[in-house]
């Protein structure tokens, strides 16, 4: 009897030490907020259907032998996770002050984007020289979004009427219904919402001069695990970049059934 309870207690102790041992030498797992914006992230709340971001993070990761859980959310909270430190990277990002106080950014970007602004198809032209040409109108956007210095700028000046929502495809809708004249959005988003929400095709165009070129980043929270790890983030990027990674999962068509 003593025997069965030495090898019993023996048995359980070798297994405490066991599911120790290798819950301790589990890697963190890097936390990921996004927001629905594709190409760069395809899908509504929850867990990404796909999206080049989304594929370009976990690869990313999968090289550092990080594994990753990405999760979507308004881009105004998925900042504030990055803020507090509950998220530990946020994609698609550009810099600015505020952001550089809480989030640090690779020296390699993922994409330039120009930001465009968009208006109804059934007015014959419409074009834009001047910030002043804009105070008229009421422009649709995105909470948390940036959209440049002089955007910010001008803004103020010229007491622009600004309305702002969740999301591109509520700034879209409220264009197309009339209750905004114009909209900002970035040209691949734009082109990404016009093939998965093909009731749209042909109902918006573009002016010609952009606002903004945005630069987006993998921004990463000063809070996280991983603000140590910057150089190795900035090497791998770097590598993927050289052996053609990026270009491979640029060019992959999107997934259009998240939004029909």
């Amino acid at each position: 009897m003593n025997r069965t309870i030495l090898f019993l207690i023996c048995n359980l102790f070798f297994l405490i030490c066991y599911v120790f041992c290798t819950t301790a030498a589990d890697p963190p797992v890097v936390k990921v907020a996004t927001d629905p914006w594709p190409p760069w992230t395809e899908g509504k709340t929850g867990t990404p259907t796909g999206g080049i971001a989304v594929e370009l993070v976990e690869e990313l990761f999968s090289r550092l032998d990080l594994r990753t859980v990405v999760t979507i959310y308004p881009f105004k909270r998925a900042l504030t996770r990055i803020e507090t430190g509950m998220s530990d990277v946020v994609l698609m990002v550009g810099k600015n002050e505020e952001r550089a106080g809480y989030m640090l950014f690779p020296t390699v970007p993922i994409v330039k984007e120009d930001i465009l602004i968009y208006y109804p198809a059934k007015w014959i032209k419409f074009e834009w020289h001047g910030w002043e040409d804009l105070k008229e109108y009421e422009i649709g956007t995105v909470i948390g979004y940036q959209y440049g210095k002089a955007w910010e700028d001008a803004v103020r000046k010229y007491q622009f009427k600004t309305q702002e929502v969740p999301t591109d495809l509520m700034n879209i809708d409220k264009l197309l219904s009339g209750r905004v004249d114009l909209i900002l959005l970035g040209q691949a988003n734009a082109d990404s919402l016009m093939k998965i929400r093909p009731q749209c095709r042909g109902k918006l165009k573009a002016a010609g001069k952009p606002i903004y070129r945005n630069t987006l980043y993998f921004g990463i929270s000063k809070k996280s695990f991983l603000a140590p790890r910057l150089s190795d983030i900035d090497r791998t990027l770097l590598q993927m970049q050289k052996d053609g990674t990026f270009e491979k999962i640029m060019r992959k068509p999107i997934n259009p059934s998240p939004f029909e």
